[in-house]
């Protein structure tokens, strides 16, 4: 598997960092260290109790005068991601850029450029495409299905023999120890993918995300 996409006890992760490197462009760090020092504010603080980060986002924005998404705040939790990340999305400024304030986990909030296309990418968790070394392609896009090349859309059981996820035990594995295979298979993976296709060793890689270009014509990665 991709160092983005990690396959744990029969499921995968995906690195939180890898899947905001393909949504942000360059951090803002004047803005993060206002946002930083508008949301560590003892006001927010008080007796009622402590107001969650993401509010303070929110109302970091408002105060600014900026305009938040009406899908904002976004989150995920750690079922897929390797952090859970909050994301609230805003446009402002004389060139009404778009802005991403991101807070992942236990660190500090910060504000980069906003490369999504459209603001629905924030809520793709999911999908990860499958190739193999041949070079099919399948994006296993939720539970229940997974698109071929065209775009087509095939139940997950009709593609995988009639398993309801894309992994089976590693077969080099299974030969050695069932004894027709002699050779030992030096592998550790507890769960495999095989191409539908052509039944090759295939890996998980993140789903491209439809993205505005930077200045250098260039992917932004971010380092959060």
């Amino acid at each position: 598997m991709s160092a983005a996409v990690r396959v744990f006890d029969g499921w995968f992760v995906i690195d939180t960092d890898a899947w905001l490197g393909q949504r942000l462009g360059q951090e803002h760090p004047l803005l993060t260290y206002s946002l930083n020092d508008f949301t560590s504010h003892r006001t927010f603080d008080g007796p009622q109790g402590c107001l969650p980060v993401e509010d303070r986002m929110l109302l970091w924005c408002v105060a600014r005068g900026w305009t938040v998404t009406e899908t904002s705040p976004i989150e995920h939790d750690d079922s897929v991601l390797t952090h859970a990340v909050t994301v609230v999305l805003a446009c402002g400024g004389a060139e009404a850029t778009t802005y991403a304030l991101v807070h992942v986990e236990d660190r500090r909030p910060a504000v980069y450029d906003d490369r999504t296309m459209d603001d629905a990418y924030w809520g793709w968790v999911r999908p990860v495409d499958i190739i193999c070394p041949v070079g099919h392609t399948w994006t296993w896009l939720n539970d229940t299905t997974v698109l071929d090349s065209s775009g087509s859309p095939h139940h997950v059981t009709d593609l995988f023999d009639g398993r309801t996820t894309p992994f089976r035990p590693c077969q080099e594995c299974v030969a050695y120890d069932d004894g027709t295979s002699i050779r030992p298979c030096p592998c550790t993976d507890t769960a495999v993918v095989y191409c539908p296709a052509c039944g090759s060793r295939s890996r998980l890689h993140l789903t491209d995300v439809p993205v505005f270009a930077t200045p250098t014509d260039q992917p932004a990665h971010a380092s959060v």
